[in-house]
């Protein structure tokens, strides 16, 4: 799952609007940064300004689609401020055009939000907001050099208000079998229905994805409330839990995580199917 990959939207035909059962409410969170313990990866420190970091919509573009995945968004918030120690918001460092964008004309917009804490050197969190065509939530999240700790990806799309594409995975930096992929099959075991297979298409699942990647296509839109939202809580909590119980790597092995995570990221652009559509929506910076 690349960064990007949610703009398989342009493969996917639309459908006719269905009535939609909204997520579960979230209330939304107001960031505040915390206090950090120590943390030895570089923190881009932004100069005083007036910056204000896009906020999350209120409502769909078209002011009457649901923002299907805003309950993610709002709970990931709020989970980055109760549970990571020294989390400090990043946007400001970003170019401006890849952080709020909007396409009055063809009805889409984009906004992004970049954090950093003691335990992950970068946490990039994206909203898509392209009303009854597309609704999209995504999400990466980068451990500090200092822990051999594979990314957590989440790429969560709608289509038309019906067809879903959804991945969570702990994507693994190294090619041998992932020692914590017992954990997370207790929990994928939980939800058969986010057991599918992933297309090869764009992506070779035998690099940078775990043998216990949650992967599904569903049209039920209660699987987004009844199923998805709960295992999507669980990956979050579960890779918190394994990095807060890491030791520290010498820095040898830092140097060797810090070149994989170079290559996860060269891997996922080389492939993105992303850049024609960004291209077309937002310009060709995109």
């Amino acid at each position: 799952m690349a960064s990007r990959a949610f703009t398989l939207l342009l493969l996917l035909p639309l459908i006719s609007a269905m009535v939609f059962t909204p997520p579960r409410r979230v209330p939304p969170s107001t960031f505040t940064p915390k206090p950090s313990s120590s943390s030895s990866h570089p923190v881009p420190s932004p100069s005083p300004s007036t910056f204000s970091p896009p906020e999350m919509f209120t409502e769909s573009i078209d002011k009457i689609s649901p923002l299907t995945f805003q309950d993610f968004y709002h709970h990931q918030m709020s989970w980055m401020e109760e549970n990571l120690a020294g989390l400090k918001e990043i946007t400001e460092t970003v170019p401006a055009k890849f952080v709020k964008m909007e396409n009055e004309k063809k009805k889409v917009r984009i906004i992004q939000r970049y954090f950093t804490s003691d335990l992950y050197r970068k946490i990039r969190i994206l909203y898509y907001d392209g009303g009854p065509n597309a609704q999209v939530f995504n999400s990466l999240l980068y451990p500090s050099y200092d822990y051999d700790m594979p990314v957590l990806g989440i790429d969560l799309l709608q289509f038309s208000h019906k067809k879903h594409l959804t991945v969570i995975d702990f994507q693994p930096l190294h090619d041998d079998h992932p020692p914590f992929e017992p954990s997370l099959a207790n929990i994928k075991k939980e939800y058969p229905e986010l057991n599918g297979q992933m297309s090869s298409k764009f992506y070779d699942e035998t690099q940078f994805f775990s043998k216990e990647l949650l992967f599904a296509r569903f049209e039920d839109v209660e699987l987004v409330n009844d199923k998805l939202y709960p295992a999507f809580e669980k990956y979050l909590d579960q890779h918190h839990d394994m990095i807060s119980g890491q030791e520290k790597v010498d820095d040898e092995k830092r140097a060797v995580l810090e070149e994989r995570q170079r290559e996860y990221d060269v891997y996922s652009a080389e492939r993105d199917p992303a850049t024609g559509m960004f291209g077309a929506m937002f310009g060709k910076e995109w």
